[in-house]
């Protein structure tokens, strides 16, 4: 960069921060020289829009329980973690039960902790192909797993 005064600009700002002085400062480079400066960010927890899962269902055995434990996040609009700290409830999305259907035992109704929900003792009686959980909270966005299995 050539020797005098030049603009240096902070771009991408998540929309729940804010820059102290601006997102732009004018800075002077000496001949031959190298010079700093520095912005002061300060960001608010994100407000939550929607659930996530972030640990899937995994296949399990009828009657054991799902693990490792299923888990969701609260995220914000776009997609980045929140805060939230309300009830979750998840069910069975697609009932796959191949002989009957299946039925979700264990604790569906946690709450989040620092945005985080985690059902640690889920189980499905049923033996059965392509289950899905589904996790809704009040105010948010509920959210599907991927699909799964339940076998012997």
């Amino acid at each position: 960069v050539a020797s005098g005064s030049h603009t240096v600009a902070l771009s991408g700002v998540a929309t729940n921060c804010t820059v102290s002085g601006g997102a732009s400062r004018t800075v002077t480079v000496p001949s031959g020289g190298t010079v700093s400066t520095t912005f002061a960010v300060s960001c608010s927890p994100a407000t939550a829009a929607a659930l996530v899962f972030t640990m899937q269902p995994s296949n399990a055995r009828a009657g054991s329980w799902i693990e490792p434990a299923v888990q969701v996040r609260a995220v914000d609009a776009q997609g980045n973690p929140a805060t939230f700290s309300g009830l979750v409830t998840i069910a069975i999305g697609h009932n796959g039960g191949l002989l009957a259907p299946g039925t979700l035992s264990g604790t569906r109704t946690v709450s989040a902790v620092n945005g985080i929900a985690t059902f640690g003792d889920l189980s499905i009686d049923q033996i059965g192909n392509g289950y899905t959980l589904r996790v809704t909270a009040s105010g948010l966005a509920g959210a599907e797993s991927a699909s799964f299995n339940v076998s012997f």
